[in-house]
């Protein structure tokens, strides 16, 4: 499909919601707003799947978990506009 991605979880970070295993589609080349979830690529963490906390006037988009425990907890922070991937359609599987 031209124009979106597909993304499977692969860590707890984003439960209740998104459990671990579950296949998303995110649509390419859409800004991003708070509260979206997000395909974004971390220049260190690589691929990751997170909600928007926060888009910047500088145009700095902010990511957070949405599981507020333990090591899956863990936000990667802030990326630049052109590192999201994608906004998440829907839930797939």
């Amino acid at each position: 499909m031209i124009g979106y991605k597909i993304a499977m979880i692969r860590d707890k970070s984003m439960e209740p919601r998104l459990p671990k295993g579950s296949l998303v589609l995110f649509k390419s080349k859409v800004r991003p707003k708070r509260g979206d979830t997000v395909l974004a690529l971390h220049p260190e963490i690589g691929k990751v799947v997170q909600r928007v906390t926060a888009v910047g006037r500088k145009g700095g988009v902010h990511l957070s978990a949405e599981c507020k425990r333990g090591d899956e907890a863990q936000s990667v922070g802030r990326v630049e506009p052109a590192d999201v991937l994608g906004v998440m359609v829907r839930r797939l599987v």
